[in-house]
C-alpha cells in the first residue's frame, strides 16, 4: 500500500461614545471597548505590535476580543456544509462500514480501538502522542479502504506530530506549543507556514482552548498567503469540537463524542487527511505552484507571482495579501482583499472613478473569486443559521445580524513601486510629499474622493522612466518572466511609467494608495460637495487631532484632517529613520520617547489632547518632536514647524501645504554626502548594527526562489533557458542583493521584516522598517462595518 499520502511523528476598535456623552463615559472609547452600535471593530489583532504583544498575556484576550461579537456557536449543519460528502475519497458511512469490518477492525462496540483516553491528563505528551498514532492507523485503513474500492488518494505529504506540545513552534515571535499539528511532511523543524490543521487536547472543559486554537489561527493566518479560512479541533475529553476562523470571524460546530458518533468523526478526520480538494479547508486553489513558482490568473491573463510584498495579520477584516507581478515583462502588484459587502464602493470603484489623477494608482483589472461554483464570501459557513430552530440559533441569528458579509476579492494594480522609508534624499523626501499632496487634492476637488487613511504605508515611491527597467525592479529569476504569459496586456490598460514626467528632474514620483476606506462624497448641488460623515477611521500614530478627540462625534472628515496626517508621517519619518534609502535608526524607540502617546493603544481623547499639547506649545514641540529627529533630517526641521504652524493658524489647506513643502524643497542640497556607514544612528558599520529578525513573508520569498533556483539549475530535471539556443530570457533581471527592495535586489535574510499592519500598502515590500511593523497601531472603526 502507497504510504506517501500522510506520515506520523507521534514519537517524535474602538465605539464612539454618544453625542453629548459625559467625560466618563467617552472615556470607555478605547480599544477593548464593546461594539455596543452598528459600527463595526476594527480588530484587535491588528492593534500596536510592539514585541510584548505576542505574550499569550497580552495576545490573548485582544484576540478573543477580536472575535468576540463575531463569534457563532455550535452552528448547526456546519459540520457537512464545511466537508461535504463529495469532497471525501468515500462516504462517512462506507468508511466506517470498512474500519468497523475485517480481521483487525478499528471500531468495536461503540468505542474506537486505539484511541488513547482522551479524559486522562496529559502527561509530558504521552495523550497528545498517543493520539496522533491512532490518527496514523486510523489514514491507513481509510487508504486501504479507497484503494480496494479502486478509488486513488491525492498524494499529500503530511504527518500527524505532537513532538511541539511541550516544546513549541519557534517562528513566531513568541513560541506557542500546539498540541497537535497535521503539517508537512519530511521538514526537520515544523513552521506555522507548514502547518494545515491544529488541535489542542483538554482533559476537562476549559476556557484556554479558544485562545490557543485563535492564537494558532492568527500565525498560520499570517504565514501563509493562500489562506481563506482556518479549521482546527478542539478536544474536551472525548468531545471533538470544530472551530473555523474566517474573515468575518469564528464559526463553531457542536461538540459531538467522537466514540457515539463515529460518522462525525470519520467525516472530520477522513475529510481532513483525504480531501481531494484543499480548497475545503480553506486554501485559494485559484494561486497555482508550477516548477518556476507561483502563478495566479486574472481575467485570462496568467502572472508571475514574484516576491510577496504584504501579508495581513489580522484574523478578522479584509485579510489583506499582496504580491508582486509579472506579465508579459511588465510588473504590477495583485491585491487581494476580503471586502465588506455593506461598502456601497468597493476599491476597484473608486480607483476607477480617480481614474487618470496623478499620483494615484491605476486598476488593470479586479475580479469577485469564485469556489467550487459559487462566489467566496463569508456567508457559505453561516448559510444554515437562518433555516436553523432553537436557542441557540436565535442567539445566533441576532449575532448574524450584527456580522459584516465580506466577498473575495482580487484586484491587478499599477505601477509598482516602492516603499516612502526608500527615499533617496532630502529633496527626494519632500518632492515626493508634494506629490501626494497635489494628488489628494485632486482626488477631492476632481473626483470627490477624500481618502482617509493617511499613513506611511500608504504614500509610496515609483521609479522614474530612467530607472523603471533597471535597478528600481526586484530581482526575480528569467524562467518568472519567460513564464509570465504569452502575451502583453493591451496598452490602454497599463499606465506607462515613461507617460508620466517626474514633476522634479531626476526625482522619483510620490504615489497615494491604499482607498479602501475612501469617502465618496456625493454633491448636493453642482460645485457644492456633501460633508463627508463617518467615523473615527486611520493608523494611530498619523491620526489627526479632531478625529482622535472627537471620534464619532466630528461633523466631517475634511481635507486638513488628512493635510495633518501628512505632517506626522513626515514626522514619523524623520525620527524613525536614520537617512535615506530606508535605514532604520538603532538607538531611537518611539515607545520609548516622549512621543510614545502616538502609539500607545488607549483612550483616544486622551491620546489627541497629548498630541495638540505638543503641537500647540512651543517647548512641548521643541522637546518632543525636534528633539527626537535624526541628525540627517535637522534640515527638514523649519518645513515640519512651519507646517505645524499652519495648523495653530487655522491655515491647514491645499494651497498653504504646498507653499510650505515647494519653498523647502528649494532650499535642499541637489547631492548629499550622508552615508550609512558612517552614521552610528543606522546601521553604522558592519560589526556595530543589530540586524532585525527574519520574518514570515521571507520564508514564502525563499521557498519561491528556491523552486525557481532548481527550475534554472536543471536541479528539477527541467531544461534550463538558454539564450544561445533562441530562448526567453529576461535581461532586466538581476540576482543581486543590494538591499534595493521592490524596485531592486532582494533583501538579504537578514534584513527582512515582520509583516506591517494594515492599513496596506498596495507596494510594500518585505523589507518594510520594523518600528512600523511594530508601533503603527490600526484602530479603525467604520460605519461600513469595515
Amino acid at each position: 500500500m502507497n504510504k506517501t499520502y500522510f506520515s506520523a511523528a507521534a514519537a517524535a476598535p474602538a465605539t464612539p461614545a454618544p453625542k453629548n456623552a459625559s467625560r466618563a463615559t467617552r472615556g470607555a472609547k478605547t480599544a477593548s471597548a464593546s461594539n455596543t452600535t452598528p459600527v463595526k471593530q476594527k480588530l484587535a489583532s491588528d492593534v500596536q505590535k510592539a514585541p510584548s504583544v505576542f505574550l499569550k498575556k497580552t495576545m490573548d484576550p485582544a484576540l478573543v476580543g477580536e472575535i468576540d461579537k463575531s463569534h457563532l456557536r455550535q452552528v448547526p449543519d456546519l459540520l457537512p456544509t464545511l466537508l461535504p460528502d463529495h469532497c471525501l475519497p468515500l462516504s462517512p458511512s462506507e468508511i466506517l462500514e470498512a474500519l468497523s469490518t475485517g480481521g483487525t477492525p478499528l471500531y468495536v462496540g461503540d468505542k474506537w480501538v486505539g484511541c488513547p483516553n482522551l479524559s486522562k491528563p496529559s502527561n509530558n505528551g504521552d495523550v497528545e502522542r498517543a493520539l496522533c498514532v491512532f490518527f496514523q492507523t486510523f489514514g491507513e485503513r481509510v487508504a486501504a479502504a479507497v484503494h480496494e474500492k479502486g478509488k486513488t488518494l491525492p498524494n499529500l505529504k503530511h504527518e500527524w506530530t505532537a513532538r511541539y506540545a511541550y516544546r513549541g513552534v519557534e517562528d513566531a515571535p513568541n513560541v506557542r506549543k500546539p498540541d497537535i499539528l497535521f503539517a508537512k511532511a519530511g521538514e526537520e523543524e515544523i513552521a506555522w507556514s507548514h502547518v494545515r490543521i491544529h488541535g489542542e487536547l483538554k482533559s476537562k472543559s476549559s476556557d484556554s482552548a479558544l485562545k490557543q486554537l485563535l492564537n494558532g489561527a492568527y500565525f498560520i493566518f499570517s504565514s501563509q498567503d493562500e489562506r481563506r479560512f482556518v479549521v482546527s479541533l478542539s478536544f474536551t475529553a472525548n468531545n471533538l469540537q470544530l472551530y473555523i476562523c474566517d474573515r468575518a470571524g469564528l464559526v463553531t460546530t457542536a461538540p459531538f463524542d467522537i466514540h457515539k458518533d463515529p460518522e462525525s468523526f470519520v467525516r472530520v478526520l477522513a475529510g481532513l487527511m483525504f480531501t481531494n480538494d484543499p480548497g475545503f479547508l480553506g486554501y485559494d486553489t485559484s494561486i497555482v505552484t508550477k516548477p518556476a513558482g507561483r502563478f495566479i490568473t486574472v481575467e485570462g491573463c496568467e502572472y508571475a507571482l514574484v516576491k510577496l510584498l504584504f501579508i495581513s495579520d489580522v484574523i478578522r477584516g479584509r485579510g489583506t495579501v499582496c504580491w508582486h507581478a509579472r506579465h508579459g515583462g511588465e510588473d504590477f502588484v495583485i491585491k487581494d482583499t476580503w471586502a465588506d459587502d455593506s461598502r456601497e464602493f468597493p476599491e476597484a470603484s473608486i480607483l476607477r472613478r480617480a481614474k487618470g489623477i496623478e499620483g494615484v494608482p491605476q486598476v488593470v483589472a479586479d475580479v469577485v473569486l469564485r469556489v467550487n461554483d459559487r462566489v467566496d464570501s463569508t456567508a457559505h459557513l453561516r448559510s444554515t443559521i437562518q433555516s436553523s430552530v432553537g436557542p441557540k440559533s436565535a442567539k445566533n441569528r441576532e449575532r448574524l445580524s450584527d456580522i459584516e458579509t465580506r466577498t473575495h476579492r482580487r484586484l491587478v494594480i499599477t505601477p509598482f513601486a516602492l516603499p516612502l522609508s526608500h527615499f533617496a534624499s532630502q529633496r527626494e523626501l519632500i518632492s515626493i510629499f508634494i506629490d501626494v499632496v497635489k494628488a489628494h487634492r485632486d482626488l477631492y476637488k476632481k473626483s470627490q474622493i477624500l481618502h482617509r487613511d493617511i499613513s506611511s504605508n500608504n504614500i509610496m515611491l515609483v521609479p522614474t522612466s530612467k530607472t523603471w527597467n533597471s535597478v528600481e525592479l526586484p530581482p526575480t529569476s528569467p524562467s518568472l518572466a519567460a513564464l509570465a504569459g504569452s502575451h502583453t496586456l493591451p496598452k490602454d490598460r497599463v499606465l506607462q511609467p515613461e507617460a508620466v514626467p517626474a514633476p522634479h528632474s531626476g526625482l522619483r514620483r510620490g504615489l497615494l494608495i491604499d482607498v479602501d476606506y475612501a469617502l465618496v462624497i456625493k454633491p448636493e448641488a453642482e460645485g457644492a460637495h456633501k460633508p463627508a460623515v463617518g467615523h473615527r477611521t486611520g493608523t494611530l500614530p498619523f491620526m489627526a487631532i479632531d478625529v482622535l478627540y472627537f471620534g464619532g462625534d466630528l461633523p466631517t472628515h475634511e481635507p486638513k484632517h488628512d493635510l495633518e496626517s501628512m505632517l506626522y508621517v513626515l514626522i514619523w519619518m524623520c525620527v524613525n529613520h536614520a537617512g535615506p534609502g530606508n535605514v532604520e535608526r538603532q538607538n531611537f524607540d518611539i515607545h520609548d520617547s516622549k512621543l510614545s502617546s502616538w502609539v500607545k493603544v488607549g483612550d483616544y481623547e486622551l491620546i489627541g489632547m497629548a498630541k495638540a499639547g505638543m503641537m500647540t506649545t512651543a517647548t512641548f514641540w521643541e522637546l518632543s518632536v525636534l528633539s527626537n529627529f535624526a541628525p540627517y533630517f535637522a534640515p527638514l526641521k523649519d518645513c515640519v514647524s512651519r507646517w505645524k504652524d499652519l495648523y495653530c493658524e487655522k491655515k491647514m489647506d491645499y494651497e498653504h501645504v504646498l507653499a510650505v513643502l515647494e519653498d523647502t524643497l528649494k532650499t535642499l542640497p541637489e547631492k548629499e554626502t550622508w552615508s550609512r556607514n558612517d552614521d552610528p544612528e543606522g546601521y553604522g558599520p558592519r560589526d556595530a548594527g543589530k540586524r532585525k529578525r527574519a520574518d514570515f513573508v521571507g520564508q514564502i520569498n525563499n521557498e519561491q526562489e528556491e523552486r525557481a533556483s532548481k527550475f534554472l539549475s536543471g536541479e528539477d530535471g527541467r531544461r534550463v533557458p538558454n539564450p544561445a539556443s533562441g530562448d526567453v530570457v529576461d535581461e532586466s533581471s538581476s540576482d543581486d542583493d543590494s538591499g534595493e527592495i521592490g524596485g531592486g535586489a532582494a533583501a538579504s535574510e537578514e534584513r527582512r521584516r515582520f509583516p506591517a499592519s494594515e492599513p496596506i500598502p498596495f507596494f510594500l515590500t518585505a523589507q518594510r522598517p520594523a518600528l512600523l511593523r511594530t508601533y503603527a497601531t490600526k484602530t479603525r472603526t467604520m460605519a461600513s462595518g469595515d
